[in-house]
This record gives C-alpha cells, structure tokens and sequence, in this order.
C-alpha cells in the first residue's frame, strides 16, 4: 500500500536522524558594564554548544575559575544547547574593577569573552555660595562618555550637556 505525500509517492519509509555538534560561541551583550561602589553588578554571557559546555567565570589574568560565595553569585539558565551565565558581584568595590572572563568549553573547542567593570564617577564642588556637580554617564552602545556639568548658583539650578567624548573599546 502506497502512502500519498505532497506531489510523491513512496515505498518504504526511511527515517534520517542529524545531529549537529557545536563549538562553543559566546556574546555578551555588553564588553563593558559600570556599576556604584556598595551596591551589586550583573555582568551577563550567552553561550551556544552542542555538546553541552563548561562555563565559568574568571577575573583579571588568573586562571581560577571565580567560585560562588558571599562576593560572587553565579547564576545558570540552560535551555537545549543555548546558556544564559550570570555573574553577580555583590557589594561592589574599586578592588572588583577590572577585567572579567567569560568562557567555554566542550570537546570541539573553546571560547572566551571580556567584560570590563567599570565605576560611575561623581565630583562634587561645594562652597558657600555655589554647589557644582560633574557626572559622567557611559553609553554602553557606542562607546561614548557623556559628561554633564549640573550648576547651582544663588538658589538657581543650571544643567549644561558638555560635547560627548568617544574611547578606544576594550578588545583583546
């Protein structure tokens, strides 16, 4: 008995099974991330690999991986050969800026990615008559330091945007 399939006929049937294997690939969605000295940072990592990989977390030219505790949080979001890996600092200090590495690993090869932890940087000028607020704001997707200087003077509030600044990014 033939079996009608669109515009063909067959026989028998024949049953083809692939299986695609994958170094692992990572990109993070941002090489650099600011984060406010006491409080906590996520840095994120999306990864691909079939088989599944090893991943972890390094910082700065070390080669220990970064291991849970009360500094560091590490979160894992594994769904069919694709990972989400998190690394949360917590509390953060200027001893915590610095290089970060993300990376992977199976039997195909392996991957790793930078991200820069960087601090936001306030100054303020007070004196008895005037109060002067320099803020630099970092624009992740362009690489742009976006400095804005915030006046106070005689009980007036002035906002002046200065020309934005582009910086080199940070690549291996």
């Amino acid at each position: 008995m033939r079996h009608m399939f669109p515009s063909m006929y067959f026989t028998n049937y024949v049953l083809f099974c692939c299986i695609f294997t994958v170094a692992p690939a990572i990109w993070v969605p941002s090489p650099i991330q600011e984060g406010t000295l006491g409080y906590d940072v996520t840095l994120n990592c999306h990864i691909e690999a079939f088989p599944s990989s090893t991943n972890h977390w390094i910082k700065g030219g070390s080669d220990e991986p970064i291991e849970p505790n009360d500094k560091y949080e590490i979160k894992v979001d594994r769904r069919s050969y694709k990972t989400h890996l998190q690394l949360v600092i917590k509390n953060l200090k200027r001893t915590d800026y610095g290089l970060y590495k993300c990376l992977a690993k199976n039997a195909l090869g392996n991957q790793e990615r930078d991200i820069r932890v960087l601090g936001k940087h306030n100054v303020k000028v007070v004196s008895a008559d005037f109060a002067l607020h320099f803020s630099c704001e970092f624009n992740l997707t362009r690489y742009q330091i976006l400095p804005t200087l915030h006046l106070i003077y005689k009980n007036k509030y002035f906002i002046m945007d200065i020309q934005p600044c582009f910086f080199p990014c940070f690549t291996n």
